[in-house]
């Protein structure tokens, strides 16, 4: 079992320092460097993981692990060129399937047996409200670029698939703190790294095909660091329960 109170602090520190250091990097431009401490900041997040389950990789966390090394990959991938931008968004996208698999494990094995239809039903509900809402803006946002053929067919159905994991990764991790039979706090961490990961990618990529945000690469970086330590914390919390 994994003790949920026990993280450390020095390998928690190590994390944050990796992270202040890549978003130095970003805004003095220190792009050579960048090479360096953009994947330093995700290795760091995975060796955290690895560190607060005892460096014993096993069931469910294998996925959390791969999960994790493909956003290592995708960070790498889209540090080489913007011809790797659709390799660095598919090792994304398998992240996401990876992140969400785990969630519908968890929710199917762990807590689902012990609702009745009735709070089964509403808190779908819930979830499917979100869901529709989230994707009514993204599409509200995103959609007129392939109205205008500003961008290729085959990127906007590879941005419209991503849109819908992703989106779907935020409303699993809604539902899971929704249906978890004993609360804690640190769960809350589970949605929020989910929905941190929507607005870095949202942010990306409006600044990337619609209009330039001063400062995007640097919030885009803030914000996906902060997911995927998030995402470490909730899924570790929630495993535990």
């Amino acid at each position: 079992m994994i003790d949920i109170t026990d993280f450390s602090i020095y390998w928690t520190a190590g994390v944050f320092l990796a992270f202040i250091f890549d978003w130095i990097c970003i805004a003095f431009r220190w792009r050579r460097i960048e090479f360096i401490s953009k994947p330093l900041a995700m290795l760091s997040v995975i060796l955290w993981t690895i560190n607060a389950i005892g460096w014993e990789i096993h069931g469910l966390l294998i996925l959390l692990v791969l999960a994790q090394a493909f956003g290592l990959i995708g960070d790498i991938l889209l540090l080489k060129s913007e011809h790797w931008f659709i390799g660095g968004l598919s090792a994304f996208l398998i992240g996401h399937l990876l992140y969400n698999s785990l969630l519908a494990i968890i929710i199917r094995d762990s807590f689902l047996p012990g609702l009745s239809g009735f709070q089964l039903a509403w808190r779908l509900l819930v979830v499917l409200i979100l869901w529709a809402l989230i994707l009514l803006y993204f599409y509200k946002t995103f959609k007129p670029l392939s109205v205008g053929k500003s961008i290729s067919m085959r990127l906007w159905e590879a941005i419209q698939l991503y849109g819908w994991i992703l989106s779907g990764l935020v409303v699993l991790a809604i539902f899971t703190i929704l249906v978890i039979p004993e609360f804690l706090w640190l769960s809350l961490t589970l949605p929020v790294g989910a929905f941190l990961f929507l607005i870095s990618d949202m942010l990306l990529s409006y600044n990337r095909f619609v209009r330039p945000i001063k400062n995007a690469k640097l919030w885009v970086r803030i914000s996906y660091h902060l997911a995927q330590f998030g995402l470490a914390v909730g899924f570790l919390t929630v495993l535990n329960a």
